[in-house]
């Protein structure tokens, strides 16, 4: 309310550094499965970029208006968050405490090699929390990013 008129890359930085944090928390173990609250989390995301770009037409294009400004999508942040996550517990020194084991079989087309057996259980609240969603995103990894043990090398390279 009292940054509107402010410069937009002031308001950006509001946005990223006050609201987004907010919507981040702890994104990376809980990240919602019903398309609904996605969409509720991405609807703060939007209003936040018409408001640093102070573009309210409903004519243009809301994608367009992020990609200006170089907002990425909060889903995609959370998979990558998730998966940051998931890569320093697949790489960590520390023996690992869950049964994480390759599958029986590996499809070259469709898992990397450093695949890991899906975990699944019997409600759609288990089979959407971290575990089986990192599992199912690091199995969808190229080769040349799941081989990456420097978890540096392994963000620049997802982004």
């Amino acid at each position: 309310r009292n940054l509107r008129y402010s410069p937009s890359n002031l308001r950006q930085l509001a946005y990223e550094t006050i609201v987004r944090p907010q919507l981040e928390y702890a994104s990376s173990l809980w990240s919602p499965h019903q398309i609904y609250l996605t969409n509720k989390l991405e609807f703060v995301q939007n209003r936040a970029a018409r408001f640093i770009t102070s573009n309210y037409s409903p004519h243009s294009s809301i994608m367009q208006i992020k990609q200006d400004i170089s907002l990425v999508p909060l889903n995609l942040r959370r998979s990558i968050a998730l998966l940051s996550l998931f890569h320093k517990y697949r790489y960590s020194i520390r023996p690992s405490p869950l049964p994480l084991e390759a599958p029986s079989c590996i499809s070259r087309r469709l898992h990397n090699q450093y695949s890991i057996k899906r975990i699944s259980g019997r409600t759609n609240a288990f089979n959407s929390s971290a575990l089986p969603r990192a599992i199912v995103l690091w199995n969808d990894l190229p080769d040349h990013i799941a081989s990456i043990s420097n978890h540096q090398a392994f963000l620049d390279e997802l982004h």
